[in-house]
């Protein structure tokens, strides 16, 4: 996928609300006391991408707690199509995306 074909999908984004999602890592931390996660959300309107990045970690403290869950770090931004793009290609989900949008 190039670019240019990003500024497509972008307005068809935007007309159907469509949002794609994934995790860019999940990680093992603390051996087994949990996870830290770092997902994002991308979404569209008529001039831009929309990205909401949010990265967890959870798990259990210390034996016998209960599970708890940390906002380490959330943000939301407006990319255009080339930063979007760059965004994508560099964690390495193009495919993942080009999937979604094949299948929606």
């Amino acid at each position: 996928m190039q670019p240019q074909k990003l500024s497509e999908l972008r307005k068809y984004f935007a007309e159907t609300k469509l949002q794609f999602f994934t995790d860019l890592y999940t990680k093992a931390i603390w051996g087994d006391m949990g996870e830290d996660c770092a997902s994002i959300y991308l979404s569209a309107n008529r001039e831009a991408w929309h990205l909401h990045f949010i990265r967890t970690q959870s798990g259990e403290p210390y034996p016998l707690s209960e599970t708890v869950c940390n906002v380490i770090d959330e943000y939301e931004k407006e990319l255009n199509d080339n930063e979007a793009y760059d965004l994508l290609m560099l964690h390495n989900k193009m495919k993942e995306f080009e999937d979604f949008c094949s299948s929606n």
